[in-house]
């Protein structure tokens, strides 16, 4: 077994790395697989809780003497506060570590939640909007938190493995936390206890930190000398280094913007729609919608050995705008059988997301990891506020409520990531050699100048980075879809609906 001044000494051989995270991805696999654990269970609880209070809406809305439209402000309160608070997280994560910004986020969300399962005891609805917003507040970041823990400690090899692992985990906890309310609830005979076992095990997820802090600790104090924690030190994350952010990277902002913004809003509407287009049942519709969660549980940890190997980051993301523009096609101007065209569409759901993230571990600096992932998670939920109240503004417009307008806009914009996609390919294959598509062979060779570079302008004390002037313009614009968002979310929660006859 390697001691652990071996360990330096090999880091040292291979161009060590400028900063503590990248350190960790260096690491003998023990603590890799500690810490992995860890960051997948940091979000199990929200990711249940999140679904299971959807789940027990029916009940909520009796118990709480409250309508559909109370019911949907505790629901998009969570969304809402995301339209910024991810980039607050990121930076914050980036800044002060993953540890205390991680820490932070669960134990906020584990408050929020008992708010949330105390709400159902004293039957409080405005207690349950409360409990809703700090849950929002932390839930939001604490994905970016796990993120950036995985790209810091798998960088390389294992590094899409491992964020499609996390991505899974997070479609089985939502999907559990649809599956298991309604059995409790008969078993329990208390509409509140999916709510409490939700917060439950948000505070596991708490205690799951805290032993993810410890091993951190532990890992600075055996692997890292004063010496190097003082360089670390001085090349402290600053606000400012947004600006030096390449156009891939936000050609891929651009990307997930829309087809983020495309899933959610398909995903809210799923089940009436399959009752409105093909007269389907109640349970029958939610089936048919459903199919959307289960694949990505399979596929996309299969998908991210593909990547680590292989590469074609670019292809699968193109292919995932494709398929997803053939289900609405199919959904909306034939009369197949649903379930082809979800499963189409799942797979979409499957590949996109790790494609993506994957590809900002590879265009960023891993010192700028979190508020990278910080600004992607923030564009998704500014993105779906837009797109989910546009088309439901849309629908209530439209004769006899149906979703003809709807899903002909949900097509049309699915043409955007594909052509999208096009373009980074050929940023990519121009400016960086194929990075996001070269085989782990052709990659490693890359990641390690990538390496070695970071640590000159670590070494370096007059050393800084090029501005990429482009950035002021992808940051207005960015700032500009938040604002729309919030005055779409204020001013049609204000208005309320109005239908057509």
């Amino acid at each position: 077994m390697k001691s652990a001044k071996d360990i330096v000494s090999v880091d040292q051989q291979k161009h060590e790395h400028p900063t503590l995270a990248g350190r960790q991805s260096k690491y003998p696999w023990r603590y890799k697989a500690i810490a992995l654990f860890c960051a997948l269970a940091m979000s199990l609880g929200s990711h249940f809780a999140n679904s299971a209070l959807s789940a027990t809406k029916d009940n909520i809305t009796k118990n709480l003497d409250i309508n559909n439209r109370q019911f949907s402000l505790i629901a998009s309160a969570v969304a809402f506060v995301n339209t910024f608070l991810p980039i607050c997280g990121g930076i914050l994560i980036d800044y002060a570590g993953t540890g205390i910004g991680s820490i932070t986020c669960t134990a906020i969300i584990a408050v929020g939640s008992l708010l949330i399962a105390g709400a159902t005891n004293a039957t409080s609805f405005p207690l349950m909007v409360i409990g809703r917003v700090c849950f929002g507040i932390g839930s939001g970041t604490i994905v970016t938190a796990q993120e950036t823990i995985i790209t810091q400690w798998f960088e390389g090899r294992a590094a899409a493995l491992a964020l499609s692992t996390q991505l899974s985990w997070a479609r089985l906890a939502s999907f559990l936390g649809n599956l298991i309310p309604h059995p409790l609830i008969a078993a329990t005979g208390s509409y509140g206890w999916p709510l409490w076992l939700g917060a439950i095990l948000c505070v596991l997820s708490v205690i799951c930190n805290i032993v993810y802090v410890l091993l951190m600790r532990h890992c600075n104090r055996t692997f890292i000398t004063e010496e190097q924690l003082n360089r670390i030190k001085k090349k402290q994350f600053q606000p400012k280094k947004v600006l030096y952010f390449n156009n891939s990277y936000w050609l891929v902002i651009f990307i997930e913007f829309f087809l983020a913004a495309i899933w959610n809003a398909f995903l809210i509407i799923s089940t009436q729609f399959m009752k409105f287009r093909y007269g389907k049942s109640d349970a029958m519709a939610a089936y048919n919608s459903s199919i959307a969660q289960v694949v990505p549980i399979i596929v996309v940890p299969i998908v991210g050995l593909i990547f680590d190997r292989f590469g074609h980051r670019l292809l699968i993301l193109v292919t995932s705008s494709v398929f997803l523009s053939i289900c609405f096609g199919l959904l909306a101007y034939t009369h197949v059988n649903p379930i082809g065209p979800m499963v189409l569409f799942s797979i979409s759901l499957a590949l996109g997301p790790v494609a993506m993230i994957s590809s900002i571990q590879l265009l960023v600096d891993v010192n700028m990891v979190g508020t990278a992932l910080g600004i992607y998670k923030a564009s998704n939920n500014i993105g779906s506020v837009i797109l989910d109240i546009t088309t439901g503004v849309i629908q209530d417009k439209t004769h006899m409520q149906s979703y003809d307008t709807v899903m002909l806009l949900l097509f049309i914009l699915t043409f955007i990531p594909i052509v999208a996609t096009v373009v980074l390919y050929l940023v990519d294959l121009t400016k960086y050699k194929g990075l996001l598509d070269v085989n782990l062979k052709k990659r490693e060779p890359m990641i390690e100048e990538k390496i070695r570079s970071e640590q000159q302008a670590l070494e370096s004390s007059d050393h800084e980075p090029v501005v990429n002037k482009m950035n002021y313009l992808y940051t207005a614009i960015l700032g500009i879809a938040m604002l729309v968002a919030w005055g779409m979310f204020f001013g049609f929660s204000v208005a309320g609906p109005k239908v057509s006859p």
